[in-house]
């Protein structure tokens, strides 16, 4: 029995690395753990969930700041493995993820020659918070 124990976690191994190399982007720099902003070639990459699996039809919107005003510069969702890729010009950009169930994320982003080839952003659960109001009985209050 102990024999195919180490055949399953051999296997286990191989499907995790095919995996990784069908997603590169899951080796680009972690936006969520930029100190400053991220700097790309191109504004790409991929958002995953806490547990690293892609979180497909992610609004994304791409926003940057003109003589005082922001304005939306491009739009559009993650594909189905998570990825998003887009067209913008050099510069500085701030990026909104939404997602319902998570928490929204922007990060800042600049897009120059020198940047890196793109990122991983993580969505983080949004926590759930309701308000039960339960009327007491009338003339105790």
């Amino acid at each position: 029995m102990r024999g195919v124990t180490i055949i399953v976690g051999c296997l286990f191994c191989a499907l995790a690395a095919v995996g990784q190399s069908r997603l590169p982007e899951l080796g680009f720099p972690s936006a969520n753990e930029a100190v400053n902003l991220i700097e790309v070639q191109r504004l790409h990459g991929i958002v995953v969930d806490a547990n690293g699996g892609v979180v497909p039809k992610v609004l994304i919107l791409v926003q940057q700041s003109k003589r005082k005003r922001t304005v939306e510069v491009a739009s559009g969702t993650t594909d189905d493995t998570g990825r998003f890729d887009f067209g913008v010009v050099k510069g500085s950009y701030h990026v909104m993820f939404r997602m319902k169930g998570f928490r929204q994320e922007i990060v800042p982003i600049t897009v120059s020659k020198k940047g890196g080839p793109g990122f991983k952003l993580t969505l983080t659960v949004s926590p759930i918070i309701d308000t039960i109001v339960v009327p007491g009985p009338k003339g105790l209050f």
